[in-house]
C-alpha cells in the first residue's frame, strides 16, 4: 500500500501530522484500494497533490494517476447525469434543501461547538498526560477543529461541497446500454495449456479474466467490434451480457455473423437463412418463450432447452433481400479471419437456476415494474431520461460513488464526535440532510437497472426480468408479494446481523456455441451496484477461470459446462465467502429442525396430557384444561410453515431437474457428433467387423489413422459432462433429502392432529357420558321430589276428606243453631236434628266423592247435565242465548270494529259538515260588504229606471 508519511528528520509539522492522521485512517478503511484512499483526501487538496506526486515515483505510478484522475471525471458524469435527470429533480432539490438547513444550524452553532471541543480537550489532557494515544487523540480533536474553522467560509461560496454540476453539450440520451459493460475472454494458445493475452486499447479494459468491454460497443456497426475479431492463436473467446434482453442478443448474433437479420414477420425457406436467421428462428428463439402481453411481466421466461441447431450454407436465391432490422455498414474483420469452422451445427441452450437477492432491492424493482406495467396497460410510454449516461451507470462508476459516499460519511463522523455532547435539536437538520445523502446514494445504485426495465420492460422484442421463486411457479399470479415475503430464506435472515431480508430467485441462462470458438453468454446481474458480490455467478466464474488447471479447457465445450456449473452450484459452493449470500440449504435444514423440534415437543405434550387423563392419572383436570391442551392451532401453524417448506423445496427441485434434463440433452447431442457418418449409416454387422479389424492393426499405423481424428468432442469432455450430470443430481437429491424430511414432519404432524380429534372425540364421549350421568342423579332427584310431593298431595287430599266429611254438618249446626222465630217457636228434639242432619249430610259427602274419585260418576253427571241442557236449549226459547254464548269470539270483534266505523264516520261526517258551514259563514262574511254595494248599485239604477218610466208615462200622457 502506498501512503503519505511525513519525514521524520525534523519536528513533525501539523500538517505531517494531518497526514499521519490520514494514513491511519487509510489503513483501517481503504486498506490497499488507492482509489478509495485517495477520494477520502477531498477535503484535502494540498494533501492530494502530495499524493499524486508520490504515486508518480512509484512502479507504475504515472498510469495509476491517470486511472485516478480518470475516476474522479468518471465520477462527476455520474452525478453530471443524475442531477439532470428530470425524475430525481425532487430528490435533487430535497437534498439541497437539507444541506442549506444543516449548514446555517452548522455555522449558527459553530462557536458552541468549539467551547465543546475546547472543554473535551482539556478534559483528556488532563487525564491522558503520558499516554501512547494521546498524539493520535489530539490530532483528531486538532482535525476537528480545523473542519469547524472552515464553517465561515461555507458563506463564502453558497454551493456545497458537492456544487449542483454544470450542465455539457454531450447529450448520452441515444446511449441504450447506460454504462453496462460486457465481458469478454479470450483462451490464447501457448505451452503447458492456455495463456490470456487479449487487450484492446481504448475497448477492452482489464486484465484476464476481468476484461470488460462496453455493451455499446459490442452493439455498434463498426469494423473495431470485438464481436467481428478472431484470430488462430485464439482459439477460446467467450462474450457475457449481463441482462436478458432479446433486443441485444438479435444484435449481437447479427453483428457476430456480419449478417443482415431479416423481419420475423417474413416467413423464408430454411436455405434462404443465414446463420444468424437461423439461430433466431422461431423455433430456436422467440417460439421458446413462455408469457405474452396479455400475462404478468415475470411470466416471461424461456423455456428450457438445449437445441442443436443445424448449419445452413449462404443463400443462393437471387431473391431480393427482405427488410433488415439490422444493416451492417462494414463486413470486413479487422484482424485475420480462421478457416471456416467444422462444425455442423451450433448449440441454443435456456436453462434456469437460482440465485437470491435482498428484499429492499427486489421491492424497489417491482415497484419500478408495477409502475411501467400501469403506465402500458393504460397506453402510456415511461419518460425517457434526456441525458442517458455512457458510462455512467456502469460497476465500477457506482463504487467509486459509493466510496465518495463513504468519504462524505468518514467527515460527518468527526462532527458526529461533537454532536453526541449537544443537544438533540442539531439531530432534525443533519438527520434530515444524511437521510437524503442515503437515498440519493440508494437511487444512483439503481440507476442503471431502472432505466433499462423504462426503455425495454414492455418493447418486442421484451427484456426478461429475474424473478422471485414463488413467480417462477405461480406465474398467473399478478402480485406475489405476500408470497415472496413469506418465503423460507426471507424469514431466516429477516432477523439476521446484515439486517435486510433475502430472498431466492430464479435466473435464466442463455448460451450460444456459434462455433467451435465461440461462447455468447446472458444471464443477468444482481440489482443494483453489488460490489464486492462473491456471490455473484459471473464474479465467480471469472475466479474459477483465474485458476483453472492447465488442461482443463480442451474444447468449447468444456467452456460451456464449467459456465453450466458454475450456475447450477451457487447455493451449494460452500468454498466462496458467503458475504450476503444466504446459506440456503443450510437455512432450510434449520427451518426444518425448528419444526421437528416442535413436533416432537407437540408429541411429548399431548402423551403427557393423554397421562394425566388416563385413568391412572389426575381425575382433577377440568373440562377447560382438557379443551386447552387439544387445541390445534400450534400444530397447524406448524403444518402450514412445514407445508411451505415442502413446497419451495419442490420448486427448487423442479430447477435442478430441468438443469438436468437440459445438460443431458446437451451432452447427447455431443455424443452424436462423434459418431462418424459412415457408422451412422453402415449395414448391420458391419460394426462389428471393423472393431475385430481395428483391434488387429495398431491405431497410429497408416492404416488406421487415430481415432481421435474422427472425434470433433473430445472424451474429457463427455467425461466432464457426465460428472456434471451427477453433480446437478447430487445438488437435487440433497434438495429431495431436505424436502423427504420435510414431508415426513408434516405427515407426523398430520398424525398428531388426527390423534388430537381422536381424542377429542373420546374426551367428548366421556364428557357427554359424565352429562348423562349427572342428568341421571337430577332424575332420580327429582323422582323424590315427585314422591314428596305425592305424600304431601295425600295429606292435602285427607284433609280435602275431612272437609267434605264435616261441612255438611257444620252447615246444619249452624242451622240449627241459629236463633230463629222459625226455629225457636218449634223446637226439636236431638233425635229429629240428627235424623234431619245425617242423611242429608251422608248424601251430599257421598255425591262429592263419587264426583272426586269415580270417573263414571263424573261421566254420568256430565251426560245427564249436557243432554239435560242440550234438551233444554232446543227445546225452549233459550236457543238464543246459546247461540250468542257459543258464537265466535271473531264475531263480536268484528261487530265492534263495524258499529265502531259507522261511529266513527257519522262522527268524521258531523265534522266535514261543521267544516263546511264555517268556511261557507266565512266566505258570507267576506262577500257580505261586496253584495251591500251591490244591493246599493241595484237600489240606484232601479230608482233611476223607474224616474225613465215616469217621465215616459208623463211624455205619453202628456198632450203635445
Amino acid at each position: 500500500m502506498i501512503g503519505v508519511t511525513a519525514s521524520r528528520d525534523g519536528p513533525v509539522s501539523r500538517d505531517d501530522q494531518m497526514i499521519e492522521l490520514y494514513d491511519k485512517y487509510n489503513k483501517e478503511y481503504a486498506g490497499d484500494n488507492e482509489e478509495k484512499k485517495y477520494l477520502s483526501m477531498r477535503n484535502h487538496r494540498g494533501q492530494k497533490k502530495v499524493y499524486l506526486e508520490q504515486l508518480v515515483t512509484e512502479k507504475n505510478g504515472l498510469k495509476r494517476r491517470q486511472g485516478l484522475e480518470h475516476e474522479e471525471e468518471r465520477i462527476a458524469e455520474v452525478r453530471r447525469t443524475f442531477w439532470a435527470n428530470p425524475t430525481k429533480k425532487s430528490l435533487v432539490e430535497k437534498y439541497e434543501t437539507c444541506q442549506k438547513a444543516w449548514r446555517e444550524e452548522a455555522k449558527e452553532r459553530r462557536s458552541e461547538y468549539l467551547r465543546k471541543l475546547q472543554r473535551r480537550k482539556e478534559d483528556y489532557q488532563a487525564g491522558q498526560l503520558g499516554s501512547t494515544e494521546n498524539t493520535s487523540k489530539m490530532l483528531s480533536f486538532e482535525n476537528e477543529e480545523r473542519i469547524l474553522n472552515l464553517v465561515p467560509k461555507w458563506s463564502e461560496n453558497a454551493s456545497s461541497s458537492h456544487p449542483r454540476p454544470a450542465q455539457t453539450n454531450h447529450d448520452p440520451a441515444d446511449d441504450a446500454t447506460y454504462g453496462l459493460k460486457a465481458c469478454i475472454m479470450h483462451f490464447t494458445k501457448g505451452k503447458g495449456g492456455h495463456t490470456h493475452r487479449y487487450q484492446r486499447d481504448g475497448v477492452v479494459t482489464g486484465k484476464f479474466p476481468d476484461q470488460k468491454v462496453q455493451v455499446e460497443e459490442l452493439l455498434k456497426d463498426s469494423p473495431e467490434n470485438p464481436l467481428r475479431e478472431t484470430s488462430k492463436s485464439a482459439p477460446f473467446r467467450y462474450f457475457h451480457l449481463p441482462t436478458n434482453n432479446m433486443a441485444w442478443i438479435e444484435a449481437v448474433l447479427a453483428y457476430y455473423y456480419e449478417e443482415v437479420v431479416a423481419d420475423p414477420s417474413v416467413e423464408r425457406v430454411p436455405g434462404e437463412m443465414g446463420r444468424a436467421e437461423r439461430l433466431l428462428a422461431r423455433e430456436y428463439w422467440k417460439g421458446q418463450m413462455h408469457g405474452g402481453s396479455e400475462h404478468p411481466v415475470h411470466a416471461r421466461y424461456m423455456r428450457p432447452r438445449c437445441a442443436s441447431v443445424p448449419l445452413n450454407s449462404a443463400p443462393t436465391s437471387a431473391s431480393p433481400p427482405p427488410t433488415p432490422l439490422l444493416a451492417p455498414q462494414s463486413r470486413k474483420r479487422s484482424i485475420q479471419v480462421e478457416a471456416p469452422s467444422q462444425m455442423t451445427q451450433n448449440f441454443a441452450i435456456f436453462m434456469p437456476y437460482l440465485h437470491w437477492e435482498s428484499n429492499s432491492r427486489r421491492t424497489r424493482m417491482a415497484e419500478v415494474i408495477q409502475d411501467l406495467t400501469r403506465k402500458s396497460a393504460k397506453g402510456e410510454t415511461s419518460t425517457p431520461d434526456p441525458r442517458m449516461p455512457k458510462e455512467q451507470a456502469s460497476d465500477k462508476a457506482k463504487t467509486k460513488q459509493t466510496v465518495l459516499m463513504a468519504a462524505t460519511k468518514f467527515e460527518q463522523s468527526l462532527l458526529h464526535a461533537k454532536y453526541k455532547h449537544l443537544p438533540s435539536r442539531n439531530s432534525e437538520s443533519l438527520g434530515a440532510y444524511l437521510m437524503t445523502i442515503a437515498k440519493i446514494a440508494d437511487a444512483m445504485d439503481y440507476e442503471a437497472d431502472e432505466r433499462l426495465l423504462r426503455r425495454h420492460l414492455h418493447t418486442n422484442p421484451p427484456l426478461h426480468i429475474r424473478r422471485t421463486l414463488d413467480q417462477s411457479y405461480f406465474w398467473t399470479l399478478e402480485d406475489t408479494t405476500s408470497r415472496d415475503r413469506d418465503q423460507v430464506v426471507y424469514r431466516g435472515t429477516k432477523a439476521g446481523k446484515i439486517g435486510n431480508a433475502r430472498v431466492v430467485m430464479v435466473d435464466q441462462l442463455w448460451m450460444w456455441i456459434l462455433d467451435e470458438h465461440t461462447i455468447l453468454t446472458s444471464f443477468p446481474r444482481r440489482w443494483g451496484r453489488n460490489k464486492p458480490d462473491p456471490s455473484g455467478v459471473h464474479k465467480s466464474l471469472r475466479e474459477r477461470l483465474k485458476h483453472v488447471e492447465p488442461g482443463r479447457i480442451n474444447s468449447i465445450f468444456d467452456l460451456a459446462f464449467i459456465i453450466i456449473d458454475q450456475c447450477s452450484r451457487v447455493f451449494f459452493d460452500r468454498t466462496k465467502p458467503t458475504d450476503q449470500r444466504p446459506e440456503v440449504m443450510d437455512i432450510f435444514s434449520n427451518a426444518i429442525a425448528h419444526i421437528t423440534g416442535m413436533k416432537t415437543v407437540a408429541f411429548e405434550t399431548f402423551w403427557q396430557q393423554m397421562e394425566m387423563d388416563s385413568p391412572r392419572g389426575s381425575r382433577e383436570m377440568s373440562e377447560k384444561i382438557k379443551r386447552a391442551y387439544l387445541n390445534i392451532n400450534p400444530e397447524g401453524a406448524l403444518l402450514r410453515e412445514s407445508q411451505d417448506i415442502v413446497e419451495e423445496l419442490r420448486m427448487m427441485a423442479r430447477i435442478f431437474t430441468q438443469q438436468y434434463q437440459v445438460v443431458k440433452d446437451f451432452k447427447k447431442a455431443l455424443e452424436k457428433m462423434n459418431e462418424r457418418e459412415d457408422e451412422r449409416f453402415e449395414p448391420a454387422g458391419a460394426k462389428e467387423k471393423r472393431e475385430l479389424l481395428n483391434q488387429a492393426i495398431p491405431e497410429d499405423t497408416e492404416i488406421r489413422p487415430p481415432r481421435a481424428q474422427y472425434r470433433k468432442v473430445p472424451k474429457s469432455t463427455l467425461i466432464e459432462a457426465g460428472e456434471l450430470l451427477d453433480q446437478i443430481l447430487e445438488r437435487k437429491v440433497e434438495i429431495t433429502d431436505l424436502e423427504e424430511a420435510a414431508t415426513r414432519t408434516c405427515a407426523q404432524l398430520q398424525d398428531l392432529l388426527a390423534l388430537k380429534q381422536q381424542q377429542t372425540s373420546i374426551i367428548e364421549a366421556r364428557l357427554a357420558l359424565e352429562r348423562a350421568e349427572e342428568g341421571l342423579k337430577q332424575t332420580q332427584i327429582s323422582i323424590k321430589q315427585t314422591e314428596i310431593s305425592l305424600q304431601q298431595g295425600r295429606s292435602v287430599m285427607l284433609f280435602t276428606i275431612v272437609t267434605i266429611l264435616f261441612l255438611p254438618l257444620s252447615f246444619f249446626t249452624s242451622i240449627f243453631g241459629m236463633n230463629n222465630k222459625e226455629w225457636g217457636d218449634n223446637p226439636l228434639s236431638l233425635h229429629q236434628q240428627f235424623r234431619f242432619m245425617f242423611p242429608v249430610s251422608f248424601t251430599v259427602i257421598i255425591l262429592s266423592l263419587l264426583l272426586a274419585f269415580s270417573a263414571w260418576t263424573r261421566a254420568l253427571t256430565r251426560m245427564l247435565v249436557m243432554v239435560s241442557w242440550a234438551w233444554c236449549v232446543e227445546h225452549t226459547p233459550l236457543h238464543w242465548i246459546w247461540e250468542i254464548i257459543a258464537a265466535d269470539p271473531a264475531r263480536f270483534e268484528e261487530i265492534e270494529k263495524t258499529y265502531l266505523d259507522k261511529v266513527s264516520a257519522r262522527k268524521n261526517s258531523r265534522a266535514e259538515a261543521r267544516k263546511q258551514q264555517k268556511q261557507k259563514e266565512e266566505e258570507e262574511r267576506e262577500q257580505t260588504p261586496f253584495r251591500q254595494k251591490q244591493n246599493e248599485n241595484q237600489e240606484s239604477s232601479s230608482s233611476a229606471s223607474d224616474q225613465s218610466k215616469s217621465w215616459q208615462e208623463y211624455q205619453h200622457d202628456s198632450p203635445v
